[in-house]
């Protein structure tokens, strides 16, 4: 049997579930049914829907997704998720960004890793904007205060050759192009740092 799958919450319109149809529709595959999980990703796939999917009384042959956190929200939960794909030779199509996943007998390292590699980075992120949007609905500060300045700047091995430089009365920009930066960031450095006060002494 083919199974879609998403979750509520990333679909209020509709959307993803036209982009679902569509993929089906392009791949010439036939839908049995199609699962709108109510829950979050951050609930454990165990505990959704998605686990009457797995279990092998629903003979899931194929599972589509648009992506990979319309399943789970982290690399630990996919991978447990996927030794259950594996173990029961389940096929997984990802709609975004089109992988799809066949688990053989002899699976080639190569499609396996870049799986892992794509789930991996697209979770990380996810959990990111998640952190974010919580922060910002409970009214906390996100990123570095306005202002603020790098505790350490990528100029401050150079330092003393910049200060040799200014010494020796070159522009900022030819600086620049010695030290092997763009000009405007030189002239930052210089006024933010005050080294022009080294050019008297």
């Amino acid at each position: 049997m083919i199974y879609a799958h998403t979750i509520a919450a990333f679909d209020t319109d509709g959307v993803i579930k036209s982009k679902l149809e569509k993929f089906l529709q392009d791949n010439n595959l036939g839908l049995d049914e199609y699962i709108l999980e109510t829950q979050a990703n951050n609930v454990a796939f165990q505990k959704r829907r998605l686990a009457e999917i797995l279990n092998p009384e629903a003979n899931c042959k194929v599972l589509v997704v648009y992506e990979t956190t319309h399943l789970v929200c982290s690399t630990n939960q996919f991978l447990v998720l996927l030794d259950i794909l594996i173990t029961q030779g389940i096929s997984l199509y990802l709609v975004k960004p089109n992988i799809k996943f066949v688990p053989v007998k002899f699976m080639l390292p190569k499609e396996l890793l870049s799986l892992l590699v794509y789930a991996s980075k697209n979770l990380t992120k996810a959990r990111l904007l998640y952190a974010i949007e919580k922060r910002r609905k409970l009214g906390l500060h996100v990123g570095r205060p306005k202002g603020s300045m790098n505790k350490v700047h990528k100029l401050d091995k150079k330092r003393i050759i910049i200060i040799k430089y200014l010494k020796r009365r070159l522009i900022s920009s030819a600086i620049a192009k010695l030290v092997g930066c763009h000009p405007e960031t030189m002239r930052k450095y210089i006024c933010d740092h005050e080294l022009r006060k080294y050019i008297s002494t």
